[in-house]
């Protein structure tokens, strides 16, 4: 097995990560290291109730199969090889860690290498790759493939003020001063002003994403529209709501025709916070949450690995298949602003 170039590697516990990683040259990913970075979430973990950082695993899979034979007692088995010493390695570091499930899928040059799935997607029944777990905020960068589509497309401009349209959609006759000069980029780059508004998304205190939006309407900017980063759910939830007011559509369906219908991903979906299919890896969840309901195009889709890999790979240039963007909004979208 031999990997060279840009990876694309999709790991799922819970909420995802996803992360990139250069593999040099007639490297084996299970006797060298390859240290890929993921930002993850046990699958027993529901939304906190105060905010904590997410826990950073760095994965190293040279430790799965660096042992050599002068090292290896005797009479002990050999250790595996390639993806098997991979998935051996993933299914004891998360499932005999106590998550329930979890699912990776690793793509080079366009073509999926490697997928495969731990622990069982509800009580008595094995998980699969083809299954979709909470993606929680990598949702934010799905809409925002789709936002930059429509402003390819000439639905929706960049710079053009954003708020008085959101405000009126949103019947809020009297929106707080400041809010009428939001923009699209401000949105995408969470600089609106609007701050993190914990207890409306995670706390009860709105029933959906368009009562969290209301709210943040009416209630003070934390700061000058454009002039300062706060990262906050309520942008992506004002995105979606902005998204349905220009085309006249629920935002899930323009991201699946905008995003991946181009794709060819038919089985991604978004659902309530107590909303399971079949697919769906289950997640505990307190009683009388709604937080999915709030999040909305912030947090609310489900994917397996397999497709997150191949939205990752249509926003990079370097790499052959379908990109869903133009070139130089590809590359404005990877422009990291400093304030």
């Amino acid at each position: 097995m031999q990997l060279a170039g840009t990876v694309f590697v999709c790991l799922s516990v819970a909420a995802s990560s996803c992360a990139t990683t250069e593999v040099q040259s007639g490297s084996d990913p299970a006797l060298v290291e390859v240290t890929t970075t993921l930002t993850l979430v046990p699958s027993t973990t529901t939304v906190p109730t105060s905010r904590r950082p997410a826990t950073t695993s760095t994965t190293s899979i040279s430790s799965v199969a660096a042992t050599t034979d002068a090292a290896r007692p005797a009479g002990s088995v050999a250790p595996l090889s390639g993806w098997a010493a991979v998935d051996q390695y993933l299914e004891a570091t998360f499932i005999r860690g106590g998550s329930v499930a979890a699912s990776v899928a690793v793509l080079r040059n366009g073509e999926l290498q490697h997928s495969a799935a731990y622990g069982h997607r509800i009580a008595g029944e094995v998980a699969k790759p083809s299954d979709r777990f909470r993606v929680a905020s990598i949702s934010k960068t799905i809409l925002a493939v789709a936002a930059l589509k429509l402003v390819e497309d000439g639905v929706l401009e960049l710079d053009a003020p954003v708020g008085s349209l959101l405000a009126t959609g949103l019947d809020v006759s009297s929106p707080t001063g400041g809010t009428e000069a939001i923009t699209l980029r401000h949105l995408l780059t969470h600089r609106s002003g609007f701050p993190r508004y914990e207890n409306l998304f995670f706390r009860n205190e709105a029933a959906s994403c368009p009562d969290a939006a209301r709210a943040g309407f009416r209630r003070s900017l934390q700061s000058v529209a454009g002039t300062m980063f706060q990262y906050s759910n309520m942008n992506f939830c004002v995105l979606g709501l902005l998204i349905e007011q220009v085309t006249g559509s629920p935002y899930e369906q323009v991201v699946q025709e905008e995003v991946l219908d181009p794709l060819a991903i038919t089985s991604m979906r978004t659902a309530g916070t107590f909303d399971i299919e079949p697919g769906d890896v289950e997640h505990k969840s307190g009683e009388g949450r709604n937080y999915m309901e709030v999040l909305a195009g912030a947090g609310a889709w489900l994917a397996a690995p397999t497709d997150l890999v191949r939205i990752l790979n249509s926003l990079d240039l370097e790499t052959p298949g379908v990109k869903v963007l133009k070139p130089a909004t590809l590359e404005m979208m990877a422009m990291i602003t400093v304030t």
